[in-house]
């Protein structure tokens, strides 16, 4: 059991490292345009980046809210539903 935990916590690093690299080259993207006045397209890089980026730091909070209490577990689910809403809804990322 205790490897599973590991094992786990190993793959959200890699994923929580890889996405932070994604957004650091779409940023990178983003600035070369800006200052570059280059029209490198980037919006679905940063669509796609946001989503990963609030995926990742979902399942971050998931693993902690797992091992509290019932409270918090249902307090984190609502407050999952009510972002995944905001983000169907178009009504912005965090």
């Amino acid at each position: 059991v205790n490897m599973s935990k590991k094992s786990t916590g190993n793959i959200l690093g890699l994923l929580a490292f890889l996405v932070v690299i994604f957004t650091a080259v779409v940023a990178l993207l983003n600035t070369i345009n800006s200052l570059l006045n280059t029209s490198i397209p980037t919006g679905t890089l940063n669509l796609v980046s946001d989503i990963l980026l609030n995926i990742v730091l979902l399942w971050c909070g998931w693993t902690f809210a797992s091992r509290c209490t019932k409270f918090w577990k249902y307090l984190y689910l609502a407050l999952v539903i009510l972002i995944v809403v905001r983000i169907i809804f178009g009504w912005g990322l965090f």
